[in-house]
């Protein structure tokens, strides 16, 4: 279950996190080398609910069941009209660049929970 968050200004997203291994993390003080992480999120049709953003440097720390972790959890910002997902399965999707440009990827199903500070028509 992955909660969907829907603000009182109709903000909407996910909160999202990520493990690696074999990539190389960063270790920078500047973060100037550190991994590109991006998100995407689909419904089962296809649909991106996702908003289109660059995948961003993000800081990993060691992990205790081995490789690295992002060290704080990831925010994925959704789409408008996002909260119609409540309830349904949809493919969360991770793609991970390192600075020398090997890639990961990984993807998981996962059943959206919607919360909310304001009133949803439905």
């Amino acid at each position: 279950m992955v909660d969907l968050h829907v603000g009182p200004q109709g903000g909407q997203h996910m909160a999202a996190g990520t493990r690696i291994d074999g990539l190389f993390p960063g270790e920078r003080d500047d973060g100037t080398d550190q991994a590109r992480v991006g998100f995407t999120v689909r419904d089962l049709s296809g649909q991106v609910w996702s908003a289109a953003l660059r995948p961003v440097r993000s800081a990993f720390v060691p992990c205790p069941a081995g490789g690295f972790e992002l060290a704080d959890s990831a925010t994925i910002y959704m789409v408008d009209g996002a909260e119609a997902l409540d309830g349904t399965a949809v493919e969360v999707r991770v793609d991970v660049e390192d600075m020398d440009g090997l890639t990961a990827a990984d993807a998981r199903l996962v059943t959206v929970r919607l919360l909310t500070d304001r009133p949803v028509d439905r």
